[in-house]
Parts: structure tokens; sequence; C-alpha cells
């Protein structure tokens, strides 16, 4: 006998109620008059996606954040000095793309970010951008002491957004103007600003030399990423397990 007081077929060969192969989430409706031999069902009711599988904040997250911008703006700097707080004069030029983990919190939900060092050369801009699937958030980096790297980001957002899948004008995203220890400024903090909040961008004006600002940047970006992670987790639950009352199922006389 199923849960709903309807007798189960028999399985082959005289065994008994078959055993049900998947387990679905279902709604009955009351039985029609006049139909004989059918159970009443309880009335329709609304199931909340999130009753019963919450996203537990105790079990880690992984996010893979990715570093873009021109060659020389010091993206693998600012990488070591927010991982490893180090900071060297000279580093080999990025051929592709280099990973570090940083292990973090960020809202009681421990977090694993893998992040992804990426090559500013023109000639692997295409391979680059192969590494764009699967991010779930971007860091925009220039360098305040040269202005065609600040001119370059619109190239550079606008690659990553055509690229990443699916696109999405609001991803998580930051830019960080770095060099701000430099005196030879070329980009003002007020012009780099205000490119920022037309495109509703966080800006940090950052030093990976004097890790001014960078922790700040990281773990802003951090949250983004993870505040789009829950909402993308709890609008799965949502479309996959809600029943509404406008989900009838077909009523027919037995």
């Amino acid at each position: 006998m199923s849960r709903s007081g309807a007798p189960q077929p028999p399985a082959p060969g005289g065994q008994g109620p078959a055993a049900p192969s998947r387990i679905l989430l279902s709604r009955l409706s009351p039985a029609r008059p006049g139909c004989s031999g059918a159970a009443a069902a309880p009335p329709p009711r609304q199931v909340s996606a999130l009753q019963g599988l919450p996203m537990d904040a105790s079990k880690k997250v992984d996010l893979k954040i990715i570093i873009i911008g021109a060659l020389g703006v010091g993206k693998t700097s600012l990488l070591h000095q927010y991982v490893h707080k180090t900071f060297y004069e000279d580093y080999r030029t990025t051929l592709g793309a280099s990973i570090l983990t940083k292990v973090l919190a960020v809202d009681s939900t421990p977090l694993k970010l893998q992040i992804w060092d990426t090559g500013g050369q023109e000639r692997f801009r295409s391979m680059v951008s192969t590494f764009y699937k699967g991010s779930d958030g971007c860091m925009l980096a220039f360098d305040v002491t040269d202005r065609e790297s600040f001119e370059a980001l619109d190239n550079w957002r606008d690659d990553f957004l055509e690229k990443v899948i699916p696109r999405e004008q609001e991803f998580p995203m930051v830019v960080l103007g770095n060099k701000i220890d430099l005196s030879d400024r070329q980009v003002p903090k007020e012009t780099a600003s205000a490119w920022c909040k037309e495109k509703d961008i966080p800006y940090f004006e950052v030093s990976a030399k004097n890790n001014i600002n960078v922790a700040e940047a990281f773990e802003t970006l951090a949250k983004q990423a993870l505040s789009t992670y829950k909402g993308i987790f709890e609008s799965y639950l949502t479309d996959s397990i809600k029943l509404t009352p406008n989900d009838k199922p077909k009523q027919s006389c037995c």
C-alpha cells in the first residue's frame, strides 16, 4: 500500500508490490465525486525549496577567482602578497596561468579560493581567455603609473564577459589600481573611480609592495562571489522542487 492509500501494481511473477525505481515529489488531487475505489488525498500545498535542504554554512565552498589585466601591472605580486604575505621586486613573466589557493571564512562560511594568475601578453590573450570558464569572480588590475593599462580595462572586461558562461553583466568583479606607492602616477584616482562607478564595480587603490588594501580587495570579491553562489544554489532548488497550486495534475475518473 502506498502513502496515498492507493494500491500498488503487483510486480512481475506475483512477488508483491513493485519497488519504485526512483523517488518523485508529487501531489495528489482529491478524488472526483462518483469515482469509486479512489482514496481522497490531502489538498495541494506549497513546499519550500529550502525546507529540509538548507545550504550547510559549515561546508567548505570552493570558488574560482581569476586575475586579468595588461602585462606588468603586478598581478603576480598582488596574488603572492595576499596568499603568502611576501613581495619580490622581480617576477618572471607569467606564461598562460598559475594557480594559488587561499582558505578563509566569509560570514561564517569556510571558503577555498582557487586564484588564477594569468599572463597579460597580447600574444597569449586567446589562451588566457580559455581559463575564464568556471570562474566565480574576476579581478581587473591596472598600473596607476601606466595609462595604457587603464585604458585596456574595457577590452579585458568585455572579453571576459563575452566568454564567461552564462554572460552576466553583474558578474562578481572588482578593479585594482596597483602601485600607488610610486610617485610617477598617470591615472588619477578620480578617473579610475568614475570608470568603475559607471559600471558599478568596486574600486580599490592598492600597493602589492606595501600591502595596502590587498586583502580588502580579495575579500570583497570573495563575498560577492559567495553571495552569487548562494543565490544560484537557492534558485536551483526553488526551480527544481517548488510545488505551487497552479501545477494541478489532470483529473480523471477511474
